[in-house]
């Protein structure tokens, strides 16, 4: 069976309603940091929405909700040229596994 990772991830922001406030994030039982892609850049709390069109890389957090924040969260940025740059991103097109 799959689990579908982007179940309750379509909260806009603080300002707007609530469709479960989670992030999809991908770990190891019992595992201390999670994996997530990021795609939002303007460094808020909610740095994956599902309606956002640009990937910024695969962020290791602790955070495991919009709401209580991050810290010591770093991102690791795939990129094919000599300098990073932030790439297109679809829910769409995505493959989470």
């Amino acid at each position: 069976d799959l689990v579908e990772l982007l179940a309750g991830t379509n909260t806009r922001s603080a300002d707007s309603s609530s469709d479960g406030n989670v992030l999809p994030q991908v770990k190891r039982p019992h595992g201390f940091n999670d994996w997530a892609p990021q795609t939002n850049g303007e460094g808020s709390a909610w740095w994956f929405r599902r309606q956002d069109t640009q990937f910024y890389g695969i962020r290791c957090t602790h955070q495991p909700s919009p709401w209580i924040g991050d810290y010591g969260h770093f991102l690791v940025q795939p990129h094919m040229g000599d300098l990073p740059e932030v790439l297109p991103f679809s829910v769409e097109s995505a493959t989470f596994r």
